[in-house]
């Protein structure tokens, strides 16, 4: 059972032993998983304070938490986060591994609150936590990740649409440029030409006058010449 005002499990054993049978670690730790928590991870004494108060409500005298050495022996670690502790509350002589085979960690939900290793599979309540999120709200934000991802997809695939009319584009303006400068460097050709021609034709009338007037010249001169002689 989910108790909303603490964000704990309720520690209630009929929930916790499932035949008769004793539950170890990994199955205690898939029970919390399945309510999307874990082993409670203690972090301050005000935590560990917390989960007594939460026992000694329900007249519990031990509680698992999540802490435990089951991968390497002496290097306690959390469940949830297979973090070693940053807080410990060790009983004095603790932890002992009396017998070999005491690697998991059980809360003493009275006044001092200290820890004790012990036999994983001893039949006591366990305690689990999660987050304080609430699940769906989490999906809700996936969903409108999902939604974000997508737009940026199709906003993506737009811009490269756009993007490949822009090379379009520019593939057009180039040929348009060179054909400009084609023609008109064409057509300036044919105007220097025309203008040379022009040129040709303005020298030639130059040099047509320039002989008219050596020729005025000439008649005049002897016109002059022909005049003083007479008189």
């Amino acid at each position: 059972m989910w108790n909303q005002a603490d964000d704990l499990f309720e520690l209630r054993p009929r929930d916790l032993v499932s035949g008769g049978r004793y539950w170890g670690l990994p199955r205690r730790s898939a029970q919390c998983r399945s309510y999307h928590g874990h082993l409670v991870e203690i972090n301050s004494p005000s935590e560990n304070y917390k989960i007594v108060a939460l026992a000694q409500e329900r007249n519990v005298n031990y509680v698992w938490i999540g802490l435990n050495d089951l991968a390497s022996g002496q290097d306690f670690r959390w469940d949830g986060s297979n973090s070693r502790p940053s807080y410990t509350n060790w009983r004095s002589g603790e932890p002992n591994n009396l017998g070999g085979d005491e690697d998991c960690v059980r809360l003493d939900a009275d006044s001092a609150a200290k820890w004790n290793d012990a036999d994983c599979h001893v039949r006591w309540p366990f305690c689990c936590e999660r987050v304080n999120v609430v699940v769906s709200a989490v999906h809700d934000v996936v969903s409108v990740v999902n939604v974000v991802v997508n737009v940026v997809n199709v906003t993506v695939g737009v811009v490269n649409v756009v993007v490949s009319a822009v090379h379009v584009v520019v593939s057009v303006v180039n040929v348009v440029v060179r054909v400009v400068n084609a023609v008109t460097v064409g057509v300036v050709n044919v105007v220097v030409s025309a203008v040379h021609d022009v040129v040709s034709v303005v020298n030639v009338v130059v040099s047509v006058v320039n002989v008219t007037v050596g020729v005025v010249n000439v008649v005049v001169f002897e016109m002059t010449l022909d005049g003083v002689m007479k008189g």
